[in-house]
Parts: C-alpha cells; structure tokens; sequence
C-alpha cells in the first residue's frame, strides 16, 4: 500500500511542477497513451479456489493479501463521449503464507501473479478539464499460482489451479479524467475485474492512478 501512495504522490507532483495551466481547446479524434500505478483489493472465491487445488493444497483457506501493480493503457478517441482502449495490467504478486496439508503438515508460502490484457469501451461525459467516465472490458487473464515450502527446502510446488492458467476475464469500473493541459492528463479509476472459466474464482478491487498524453 505504502509503494501505491509514493507512485500517486510522485505522479501528482511531477504533473503539476512540469505542465502549466489547462488550455481550453478540447482534444479531438486522436491516440492516446497512459501508464499508472495500480492497487488491487482481492476477492477470491476461496472456496472455489480450495477445491480447484484439492489434492495439491488441502486445509487452506487462500487468505491473500491485496498487491500492487503497473497499468498500461493505448487508446482512440473515437467520439466525445467514447474512446476504446487497450488495456494491459500487471498485478506483481497475492501473496500468502499459512499451515496447509501437502502429504504432511507444514507451512507454504504462496504467490499468485495476475496479468490481463483487455478491449475497453469508455463511454465519457461531461467537459474538460474534468470528465467522468465508465469503463466496460473483457479480454484474456494470465494467473500464475506458485507455491513454496519453506520448512522442506528440497519441496517446491508450482501450480496456476494445477496448471498455469490462461482464461477469459471482464471488468466494470469507474473513473474521472482530469486535463491540467490540453495534451496531459490524470487518470483515476476504480473496478471491478473477475476471470471465467479456470479462472473463476480470481476476482478483485483494482484501483488506477495515472499519467495519459493525448496526440
């Protein structure tokens, strides 16, 4: 959480020393590009998530903390009120460390890294400098679920739900905008983000602060 607030503080500042006082002129139909600090709040389905890993992890209830991440957005203007965009979001590591049952009973530490890449619809009002928006995505999650044992050294475990897993995800968020000039702006956004199929039971909270330029 600590490594998110220093990304927000940083990104604010760096904006408002270096960019002077918004100029009117809305941006038209152009490309535009954003990156960002992200900080997701999970929401695991813990229970699908145990019997997705019964007979690897037995006993355990995969209480993750929330992690940090990095978000990288390319998109078009293509109206007013709609841009589409290409989302990518890589969120470093869930972390979890707790007793569990592997042919014995001991300690594993656990590590589950998520990546997705989405088409985004972002459906915008109101005008500049300030313009709300909401976003509508789908696209593919990577989820990769590694385990270690730490009091057994020679014991290492991987697994994404017994495979590294590749599935369909979607998300729903909201989020505003704000121009300090014509071509720069600060992005804040907060969804909600859930994969299907192998991966139905990743789901969580992803909050976005970022840096946009508009051509």
């Amino acid at each position: 959480m600590n490594k998110f607030l220093i990304s927000a503080v940083l990104i604010v500042t760096v904006l408002y020393s270096s960019t002077s006082s918004y100029a009117a002129d809305a941006v038209g139909r152009s490309w535009y590009f954003g990156i960002g600090a992200s900080y997701a709040f999970e929401d695991f389905d813990a229970e699908k998530a145990e019997n997705d890993l019964e007979g690897i992890a037995r006993g355990t209830d995969l209480d993750f903390d929330d992690t940090s991440g990095l978000n990288v957005t390319v998109g078009y203007h293509v109206a007013d009120w709609l841009s589409l965009e290409f989302d990518f979001n890589w969120l470093v590591a869930f972390e979890t460390g707790q007793s569990m049952e592997i042919g014995w009973a001991g300690d594993l530490d656990g590590v589950l890294d998520v990546i997705t890449c989405m088409a985004v619809a972002k459906f915008t009002c109101g005008l500049e400098p300030l313009k709300p928006f909401i976003v509508v995505g789908g696209g593919n999650m990577d989820a990769d679920l590694y385990y270690t044992a730490p009091n057994a050294p020679d014991l290492r475990v991987t697994t994404s739900y017994s495979e590294p897993q590749s599935d369909l995800c979607a998300k729903l968020g909201l989020g505003v905008d704000f121009f300090v000039t014509k071509r720069v702006s600060v992005t804040l956004e907060g969804s909600y983000v859930w994969g299907f199929g192998d991966l139905d039971a990743i789901k969580y909270f992803n909050t976005t602060l970022g840096v946009g330029y508009h051509y």
